[in-house]
């Protein structure tokens, strides 16, 4: 006799948090334990009657996200039961002795169905559960190249060997992709499979598939624009300005107001490129990230406090004319909006996936006016940041001082992008002494 309940797992924090729902089975006396992706809080689960609250997924339950997450779940439960409940009948039919384990390890995906892709959508459907959509879509993008390499629809789990991870490398590498964008698929890949590892879908062996692959980070050159090519940037701002409307006279502030026609629409996203640009130049090289999620709260008077996303480090300094003037050109567009600029709006989905939308529409834009200013360099969000450290090693500011500015927690971290910076000079250096010396005839 088989039986299977659903129980909530609680969070050992203290406060209000969710747990992780898990399936118990139960066969002859055997017990095991099926992992799910479902998060609930205490108050919204019956342990009881093991299942949710009637009242949160009914047409008068919780409003908003949380109420379709909740009806969600529910839905995909009863799914689950029924997948287990045809799990259970197979395993009776084909075989008088099996355990807990075996129906945990069927249901799961495990034996000659354990498949790379199969699996891949039930982590994935989770991660999209708990709103990790970046890194869904990163297992989806790895999972694709790795299947296209393979030349098949789908293979084992068990088949991703180091023999065969070796192949996707070479392939990769021959296709000419960079070392980093190698590393992104093997990381993705070798996260699937220490999952599937954990979920005991694959056995754990002596070999590790991944042990002899890149998975690390390759420095690429970094590239900084000098202050003349910085200025014929800003230049680009007269031409585009003058296409667009203008908030008051004297003020060269521009109304970001809506505009019909589809040349002032190219025109005035131009010009917010470029504004987002020169605050980040402005404001020390801030990360394009940081700017997205500023927030008006964020600027008090002159001062700008913030905390860096990508370290969790706190950075303050004044908020100069250049980038007053900015921020009130999009007052009217953020006007009613926490954020100081209007790259997120609140009810559009995902805050993740708006500013991803935010970097790849701003990139495209940085590349046209790098076009348009007559630099033969790629220009990214990056290169603000980039160039404000070089400018100030240029006028001789202290590499110390220029780390603190940049909010690096190691100076060395400093170093390497002023290394990197200064090769060019170096090379210009080597082939103006090399000139001065006669040629070997």
């Amino acid at each position: 006799m088989t039986n299977f309940s659903f129980h909530l797992n609680p969070s050992g924090r203290p406060g209000r948090h969710t747990g992780r729902l898990f399936i118990r089975v139960v066969h002859n006396g055997d017990s095991g334990d099926i992992p799910t992706d479902y998060r609930l809080y205490p108050d919204e689960w019956d342990e009881e009657q093991s299942r949710l609250r009637k009242e949160l997924t009914s047409t008068t339950g919780v409003p908003g996200a949380r109420s379709a997450y909740l009806v969600e779940v529910e839905r995909r439960m009863l799914g689950d039961i029924d997948r287990l409940t045809a799990t259970i009948t197979r395993l009776e039919k084909a075989s008088r002795t099996f355990t807990a384990s075996d129906v945990c390890r069927r249901f799961l995906g495990g034996g000659e169905t354990s498949t790379l892709l199969s699996y891949t959508a039930r982590v994935i459907s989770g991660l999209m559960d708990v709103r990790k959509e970046r890194t869904a879509r990163a297992y989806r993008s790895a999972v694709k190249s790795f299947l296209e390499f393979a030349g098949k629809d789908d293979i084992p789990l068990e088949a991703m060997d180091a023999k065969l991870l070796k192949d996707y490398e070479v392939h990769i590498k021959e296709k000419g992709l960079s070392m980093n964008t190698l590393s992104f698929y093997m990381r993705n890949l070798k996260a699937i499979y220490n999952r599937a590892v954990r979920d005991k879908i694959v056995r754990d062996g002596p070999e590790n598939p991944f042990a002899d692959v890149y998975t690390g980070v390759h420095e690429t050159k970094k590239r900084a624009f000098d202050i003349a090519e910085i200025n014929s940037l800003v230049k680009l701002s007269c031409i585009l300005r003058g296409k667009l409307p203008v908030k008051g006279k004297g003020t060269g502030t521009v109304e970001m107001g809506y505009v019909h026609d589809r040349e002032s629409r190219l025109n005035r996203g131009l010009l917010e490129a470029l504004y987002y640009f020169m605050f980040c130049f402005h404001a020390r090289g801030m990360s394009f990230i940081d700017l997205v999620y500023l927030k008006k709260n964020d600027i008090q008077g002159d001062t700008l406090t913030y905390y860096r996303r990508k370290t969790g480090q706190r950075m303050e300094l004044r908020v100069t004319r250049p980038m007053r003037q900015i921020i009130e050109a999009f007052a009217p567009a953020t006007r009613g909006s926490l954020y100081a600029f209007p790259l997120i709006r609140p009810g559009r989905g995902s805050e993740r996936r708006q500013y991803e939308s935010a970097l790849a529409v701003q990139n495209k834009r940085l590349k046209l006016l790098s076009k348009m200013a007559g630099i033969g360099k790629n220009l990214t969000t990056h290169v603000s940041r980039h160039s404000w450290a070089t400018i100030a090693k240029k006028e001789y500011y202290p590499v110390q001082l220029i780390s603190e500015a940049l909010g690096h927690n190691d100076v060395r971290t400093t170093y390497k992008y002023l290394a990197s910076f200064e090769q060019t000079e170096l090379d210009k250096i080597s082939e103006g002494i090399s000139g001065k010396i006669k040629k070997i005839s």
